[in-house]
């Protein structure tokens, strides 16, 4: 994107953290430079970039991992530390930058994920906040605003009325000129996968998504992953909170406006949760291996989950570079595809209809996402060529069972799949038939479904 600024070290700094990075608490200056030597150990998989600064002038910085930034590889973002006082997310997520790093070329799950995957990994969104924090305190406030002592996680609204601070205004273009499919943000105080919606208009009353099935999905495969998510927490003062199956919808545990979780799905259509991963806000160094080798495996399993569902690209006469605003029908929250025309969407097994809608017409492609791709296969391609009077499904997989009519005669249904039309093809005055699931289904403009209705019934007799 234009409006992230690319950090490069001047020079290593060596502060003792490469091969095995020490499993305690870095101040911003020692991530500043452990980030930047990383770039420089791995060049082949890292690229270091700021998306603004913090109130107190500090950079913003992200880590992105991939190898190759190539189409349709889908972006899920990482981000540790909107709060100040919840230290662990820094250490956690610069733990597995380092896992990543170290495993790439031995792992071969790992190898997998950066080859067909983009990991953006912010470890503090709020490093002003960061500094007055004490190690071992459990609860409390401070350290929890920015530098301007406001929540981070409560500036996220959509009245447009307030003043925005600096990181928050950071992420919103961050999210804006980039595409992202999934993310996470870590937090501590509680052991729970919280999903949205946080907002409700009713006390403890659970808010749910178009897609809460699909943040159940997600929420659950995290907690199972986790040795002790089920367990919940026992404090202090002998009180506890469990959930079921250490999972929660937000508004259920408790409502508030101006979640970050809540406007990355509405406003951007990115799927986030936030992760409460320890009892203590700041846990005592002592305890930071046991939080990493348990959230360790849930954290690879979840950026693997964005290979669930469905993929594509869509080309308007040609011409890849044209945005369109997409929706799952009977999911009333839309999402919109790269500068490239790349689509991503998770979506658990099931029939679907893909909502495009480019130039001010609407198009509706019916697609099936199957139960049996296991999370390293890559989810099921859809490339659609838009031209002025049809839509040309081109399939990337077995999915579907196709057919071919030219608009002047009827063809009885081929025994074999067709092979998928080639890119240069878009513009071919033909109507490709899918037959879903024993239904005919159209793939054209409203103005030539009669004519093609009576062609079917004239071939049905």
């Amino acid at each position: 994107s234009d409006d992230v600024r690319v950090v490069r070290a001047a020079a290593p700094v060596s502060i003792g953290l490469f091969n095995c990075l020490p499993l305690v608490y870095h101040n911003n200056e020692q991530i500043a430079s452990y980030l930047k030597n990383f770039t420089e150990v791995h060049k082949d998989i890292s690229t270091l970039y700021s998306i603004g600064k913090s109130n107190e002038g500090v950079d913003l910085l992200v880590l992105r991992l991939t190898k190759n930034v190539g189409t349709l590889k889908p972006h899920v973002k990482l981000i540790g530390n909107i709060h100040g006082n919840e230290a662990i997310g820094r250490e956690i997520l610069l733990q597995f930058i380092e896992y990543l790093g170290e495993n790439y070329k031995t792992n071969s799950t790992i190898g997998w994920l950066l080859d067909n995957t983009v990991i953006h990994v912010m470890p503090t969104m709020n490093p002003d906040g960061y500094r007055p924090f004490s190690v071992g305190i459990c609860e409390g406030e401070n350290g929890r605003l920015n530098g301007r002592n406001v929540d981070l996680n409560r500036d996220f609204s959509w009245t447009g009325n307030e003043t925005k601070q600096p990181e928050t205004e950071a992420v919103r273009a961050w999210l804006q000129n980039n595409t992202f499919v999934l993310s996470a943000s870590l937090h501590s105080g509680a052991l729970v996968v919280n999903y949205p919606y946080d907002t409700s208009t009713e006390k403890n009353k659970p808010s749910l998504t178009p897609d809460d099935d699909v943040f159940r999905h997600l929420s659950l495969s995290y907690a199972r992953k986790h040795s002790t998510m089920v367990k919940g927490c026992q404090y202090k003062d002998n009180t506890e909170k469990v959930f079921k199956d250490g999972i929660t919808n937000g508004a259920e545990w408790y409502s508030f406006t101006g979640g970050m979780q809540d406007y990355n799905y509405v406003d951007h259509g990115c799927m986030e949760l936030t992760l409460e991963l320890s009892c203590c806000k700041t846990p005592m160094t002592k305890d930071l291996e046991d939080l990493w080798m348990k959230n360790k495996e849930p954290l690879i399993d979840f950026c693997l989950q964005v290979h669930n569902g469905i993929k594509g690209r869509i080309i308007v006469d040609g011409n890849s570079k044209t945005k369109a605003k997409l929706k799952i029908e009977g999911r009333n929250i839309g999402f919109r595809t790269s500068e490239f025309g790349e689509f991503w969407r998770i979506l658990l097994p099931g029939q679907y209809i893909l909502q495009i809608e480019v130039n001010k017409k609407l198009y509706k492609v019916p697609f099936l996402v199957n139960n049996k791709s296991s999370v390293l296969k890559e989810s099921g391609k859809l490339e659609v060529f838009l031209s002025k009077d049809e839509v040309t499904l081109v399939k990337g997989d077995a999915v579907f069972t196709t057919t071919t009519i030219p608009t002047t005669e009827v063809q009885r249904k081929s025994s074999t799949t067709p092979k998928p039309f080639a890119s240069n093809q878009h513009s071919i005055r033909t109507i490709r038939i899918e037959i879903f699931n024993g239904a005919t289904t159209k793939f054209v403009s409203s103005s030539m479904i009669v004519v093609l209705l009576i062609l079917l019934i004239l071939q049905l007799h």
